[in-house]
């Protein structure tokens, strides 16, 4: 049994160590499935949505045009690529860097495929972590705790924060830099295992990266550094066969000789440089087929939330305005 250590950056939902708490560590798992709707209870699109009907619903939409998220650039001039933070440093903020990198990426894949109203701003993820934790910097915290986080509180602006440096301490945030996180507040759905089983989960998650959506999870399979080219000349990622609570964003998809492919956006900066260039994912990133992604959520352990929607500031009692999902 893998034991869940203070340095651990992620703490799965259904163990939430008890020493963990007084770190500011919770799960929100048993609120957020509580807060869960479908499309057809809310009449618009959710704030919390269940996870199995939202992919029913994602399924009935178009596939993205622009899936590849690696090869955007924005309005501006500017690299999708580049809003992402690679590197968490010496905090145990996977978890939060992960979310609001699902969000970040979130935001670009509605901006590219006509989805967004405008171009998407980076984030310090730190902020809201660490708002998620009362305040605390010790100690790692779950998926639902950051899920609720990101969809109540926001993601922090790099421009109010500066940019993200395990050196930071926010304790409090004012009323500005939290008004303007709420402008980016982001929709979720977080995966209920008594619903749906974990293979059924993994299809799901590949079909809408497809459709061009992001999400983030926790696992205990941890990756191994560098990558290797696969049958069809694709850099992938592979399973070190080590234990280690860790968690990771994935967003974006791509296909080459039949085979599906996701990218997993990692946190620990540039393990998986491509020597070959024959891709433009960054180096803290890379691409990962079904089998693979399978086996690395075949651990004891495994949580995973969709962002469902992270279009700004967002009314969840009015019309929806996503696009994707107006009738």
């Amino acid at each position: 049994m893998l034991e869940f250590k203070d340095d651990f950056g992620w703490i799965p939902d259904r163990i939430q160590a008890e020493e963990a708490k007084a770190e500011g560590t919770r799960s929100d798992r048993d609120f957020l499935l509580s807060m869960a709707k479908t499309f057809s209870d809310s009449h618009n699109v959710p704030e919390v949505w269940n996870f199995v009907d939202f992919a029913q619903n994602a399924q009935r939409l178009k596939d993205a045009e622009h899936p590849d998220w690696w090869n955007l650039t924005t309005t501006d001039g500017r690299k999708a690529a580049d809003l992402l933070t690679p590197n968490q440093g010496s905090l145990p903020t996977c978890a939060g860097v992960s979310g609001t990198n699902a969000v970040q990426l979130a935001e670009v894949l509605q901006n590219a495929n006509r989805f967004g109203e405008s171009d998407p701003q980076k984030f310090n993820p730190l902020g809201t972590w660490q708002m998620t934790k009362n305040g605390s910097r010790s100690g790692g915290q779950t998926i639902s705790a950051m899920a609720e986080g990101l969809r109540s509180i926001g993601s922090c602006l790099e421009s109010d924060l500066g940019e993200y440096s395990d050196r930071q301490n926010f304790r409090v945030l004012d009323d500005t830099v939290l008004g303007n996180a709420a402008q980016h507040q982001a929709g979720v759905a977080l995966w209920d295992d008594d619903e749906l089983s974990r293979d059924d989960l993994c299809e799901m998650v590949f079909m809408l990266a497809r459709k061009g959506f992001a999400g983030f999870f926790g696992c205990v399979n941890a990756l191994a550094d560098g990558i290797e080219k696969d049958r069809n000349g694709v850099p992938v990622l592979r399973l070190s066969g080590r234990k280690w609570a860790h968690a990771m964003a994935c967003a974006g998809w791509m296909e080459r000789n039949g085979t599906e492919y996701i990218a997993v956006i990692n946190s620990h900066g540039s393990r998986y440089a491509d020597s070959s260039r024959s891709f433009t994912l960054p180096d803290h990133c890379g691409f990962m087929d079904l089998e693979t992604f399978r086996r690395m959520a075949s651990g004891a352990w495994f949580d995973f939330c969709a962002i469902t929607s992270a279009e700004g500031k967002q009314d969840f009692s009015a019309k929806p305005t996503l696009n994707p999902w107006r009738v």
